[in-house]
């Protein structure tokens, strides 16, 4: 599978997407049953996968790539 995410970018990703999900679900003083949570919630699932999966359908739209380049890849 192609990745396009770094590790550094997807550990930052990982850690803002358990942020959201935490204030989402309440933890941070937040009512879980308050309407206004779901954004939060789908914005760290998204933001948790792609950190996961190391793949951004953004990142392949615009073109970027934060993956580290290795001396001896093949990759330019």
């Amino acid at each position: 599978m192609m990745t396009n995410v770094g590790v550094l970018d997807g550990v930052f990703r990982f850690a803002l997407a358990l942020a959201l999900l935490a204030w989402s679900g309440g933890v941070f003083g937040s009512p879980p049953d308050a309407i206004w949570i779901w954004p939060f919630w789908i914005a760290g699932m998204t933001i948790g996968l792609t950190g996961i999966f190391r793949y951004s359908p953004l990142y392949a739209l615009l073109g970027t790539n934060s993956c580290a380049i290795y001396p001896g890849s093949d990759r330019r």
